[in-house]
């Protein structure tokens, strides 16, 4: 089957080829792009930091699993914090299954949890009274 000066009848139609009927040859949208495997780096999330100052301390919570404690004063950049806390402190809801933060970090959510435990363990995490958290360095729970 000669195909030399055929026409093609349109996207989306069926055509002869000396291999059987196809579909007609179909261009994309301007600016669109043909669909594939993510790279790596396209799927890697990036870390987020939030932070909250409440009466007893600043607390600046982490997407990847962790909240730092401050005092409620002005830091400058590069300091330790007193405590390092991991999110399921936070209360139920707060972790994800995998570690990172399963909420929102401007959620209503994460607000009142930090609230709330800032309220009840700020200063006690200030104090060293909590130790200083995860340092990286304490076996698996």
């Amino acid at each position: 089957m000669d195909l030399e000066g055929a026409v093609d009848p349109g996207p989306g139609h069926l055509t002869e080829s000396p291999l059987g009927l196809m579909v007609g040859w179909q261009s994309l949208a301007p600016g669109s792009q043909l669909a594939g495997p993510q790279r790596a780096m396209d799927r890697i999330l990036t870390l987020a930091r939030t932070s909250f100052s409440a009466p007893e301390a600043h607390i600046v919570v982490s997407t990847d699993g962790y909240f730092d404690v401050y005092p409620p004063s002005v830091r400058a950049n590069g300091d330790k914090p007193a405590y390092r806390g991991r999110l399921a402190e936070l209360g139920p809801g707060i972790r994800g299954v995998d570690d990172r933060l399963a909420i929102r970090p401007s959620s209503v959510a994460l607000l009142e949890a930090v609230t709330a435990w800032s309220a009840v363990h700020g200063a006690s995490a200030l104090g060293g009274d909590l130790g200083a958290g995860r340092d990286g360095n304490e076996p698996e729970a």
